[in-house]
């Protein structure tokens, strides 16, 4: 299996990532923008997940061994009752240097100016790879759910502290990382990958 590169500085997109590989493919060795010497984030200004990904991949591909994998994801999560925001500027919905924390008040608050609208939301993760021959593959994934009346839990990332999975009566914060993989936006678009990948 050849080396596979993640377009990210976000430890917690790693840690998941790494995490997500199948036993079975152990031989697969993932590094990230961190690994290289020199990597300067690309300005994220697309206007859909997909955009967004192309724009990461592009940037580092070429500072990747020829030989390797390259992969870049863009994700966020959509709120019905506001028109699917934050979607694209979910890291951002706060501001430009807004923490997790900021990000979910706000949210929450946005939420409040709709006491009679949907909790319904989704989180959205889109990648896109690129082969050392030129292949290219795009892959997504969901997770659908409702949004909280406030923060519980302390695990995961993002929105998770708000966010509660269809089928469940906790935030995703509120479950462990192997649960989270068994529903996880991200864990599907990246499983997708991975079987193109073993095909």
């Amino acid at each position: 299996m050849p080396n596979i590169w993640i377009a990210t500085f976000n430890n917690h997109k790693i840690k998941e990532l790494k995490s997500m590989v199948p036993k079975e493919m152990t031989d697969i060795m993932l590094f990230s923008a961190k690994d290289l010497s020199f990597y300067s984030a690309p300005q994220e200004d697309g206007t859909s997940f997909l955009e967004n990904a192309w724009i990461k991949a592009k940037a580092m591909k070429p500072l990747t061994p020829p030989t390797d994998w390259l992969i870049a994801e863009d994700s966020g999560i959509e709120v019905e009752a506001l028109d699917g925001l934050p979607g694209i500027h979910s890291a951002r919905y706060a501001g430009n240097s807004s923490s997790d924390m900021m990000n979910n008040d706000k949210l929450l608050k946005m939420l409040n100016f709709k006491s009679n609208g949907s909790r319904k939301a989704r989180y959205f993760c889109q990648i896109v790879a690129l082969g050392p021959k030129g292949q290219s593959f795009e892959a997504s994934g969901e997770c659908t759910g409702s949004i909280a009346n406030g923060f519980s839990g302390s695990g995961g990332f993002g929105y998770d502290p708000i966010f509660i999975p269809n089928g469940f009566e906790c935030s995703m914060a509120e479950i462990s990382l192997k649960e989270k993989n068994k529903i996880s936006h991200r864990k599907k678009a990246f499983t997708k990958f991975l079987s193109q990948l073993d095909s």
